[in-house]
């Protein structure tokens, strides 16, 4: 029988293709994931869930009767190898770390963004990553090393610095490393094999998102990022459209009983119909099932809270389990969406963003998603300060995006359904 076509549709076979492919262009990708590192109880859970879906897998390829359910077998079979294959790869990293000199890390300067780098780093010490300490003009005159860990000296003590103790990684945090001798100590340490980078770029691997801290336009003009490769567009948006349909042919028994909850739940249509910016600007409508009372935004639109009163019994459960998304997998089907991408913004709301967040607009340089890594790292947000750490994350997405980074987020957004982490 044919996955797609005439002959009609096989939904373990085209759940198993859908899987290998995605599988694939996370290994296609994996070169461009930044380091993230997780905590060992990710680790763990990542490690449970590959014995239970390699289980599962072999369970599949050897009992099946088919070979529609052996391909599905053999498809999750690949996705729990890559989960198998992210546990090692984190093991191999802190190893490293913890191993050499590569973890110990230096900071150049002070101020906001060399402490949160500091912070950040003391986050991952089980990645092995060490704080040496830091240089800074006059800060150990002025009490300031607590942060920031041992004041080292000033910047002029590089070289100094460097012969003495043992380091891998050297972080420019300040304008401080501007001046030719501390320049030339830079470019002889980065010749040694030491890393050299700025702190926005440590910022980025260590948090997952662009720095606040530094001035709006360093965040796009420093560095690389931001041009994907030339087939990851295309490969995308075929992604889109395969999963899309898989995705809604079987949700359809699913769409069905929320359908039939909703109309026995409250009074009102199943559907919403929201307008909502796309691609450069673009309006169109996106479809949900409705989870709030009728009219709930006849006073005019209001952004969604934990414990909204206007959400229904029916409609927190399919908020929480993120049901009531689905339907804007017909949005991914006509292009107007993707699945993975910056979530699509309200026209009522936008003019007030950009002008808090001047960078905002560019959200807009690519097609909204269903899900996204502003999503998957800090959820919804009601107040303006929470849309300004998401645009960070969002900003990120446009930087660093890649298929590995796709994938991870679609694998977090599953997650979090299970979790029921919506709202």
């Amino acid at each position: 029988m044919a996955v797609l076509g005439g002959a009609g549709f096989d939904a373990p076979a085209a759940s198993g293709l859908a899987i290998v492919a995605l599988a694939l262009l996370a290994l296609a990708g994996a070169h461009d994931t930044p380091l993230l590192q997780p905590g060992r109880a990710s680790v763990v859970r990542i490690a449970l869930l590959g014995a239970a879906t390699g289980a599962l897998a072999a369970a599949l390829h050897f009992t099946a009767a088919t070979n529609t359910w052996r391909l599905a077998g053999g498809a999750l079979g690949g996705w729990s190898a890559l989960m198998t294959a992210r546990i090692g790869v984190f093991a191999v990293l802190a190893s490293l770390g913890r191993g050499g000199t590569r973890g110990r890390i230096l900071i150049l300067g002070r101020g906001a963004l060399a402490t949160r780098i500091a912070e950040g780093v003391r986050a991952h010490e089980h990645a092995g990553l060490r704080l040496v300490g830091y240089l800074a003009d006059g800060a150990g005159e002025r009490g300031e090393a607590g942060s920031l860990g041992p004041w080292l000296g000033p910047v002029g003590h590089l070289e100094k610095v460097l012969r003495e103790l043992s380091v891998g990684r050297i972080v420019v945090a300040s304008g401080d490393a501007r001046s030719a001798p501390v320049e030339d100590a830079l470019i002889a340490a980065r010749l040694a094999g030491i890393v050299v980078e700025s702190g926005a770029d440590c910022f980025e691997w260590l948090y997952g998102r662009l720095a606040l801290e530094v001035p709006s336009r360093q965040l796009l003009l420093d560095g690389g990022g931001f041009e994907p490769s030339l087939v990851f567009e295309p490969l995308k948006r075929a992604g889109d459209v395969v999963l899309a349909i898989v995705g809604l042919l079987l949700a359809s028994p699913l769409l069905a009983l929320a359908a039939l909850a909703i109309k026995l739940d409250s009074p009102g249509p199943v559907l919403f119909r929201q307008v909502r910016l796309g691609r450069a600007g673009q309006r169109f409508p996106l479809w949900k099932l409705r989870s709030m009372v009728e009219g709930a935004e006849d006073a005019g639109p209001a952004l969604a809270e934990v414990g909204d009163p206007r959400v229904t019994r029916v409609g927190r459960f399919l908020r929480r389990t993120r049901i009531d998304e689905i339907p804007q997998l017909w949005n991914v089907l006509r292009g107007d969406m993707s699945l993975v991408g910056p979530r699509p913004e309200r026209p009522e709301f936008y003019d007030e963003l950009v002008d808090r967040f001047p960078l905002f607009r560019h959200r807009l340089a690519v097609r909204p998603g269903l899900t996204g890594w502003a999503q998957v790292q800090q959820g919804y947000v009601n107040d303006w300060d929470g849309f300004g750490l998401k645009l960070s994350y969002d900003l990120f997405y446009l930087k660093r995006r890649c298929a590995a980074l796709d994938a991870r987020v679609i694998w977090r957004t599953a997650w979090e359904m299970v979790r029921l982490k919506g709202v």
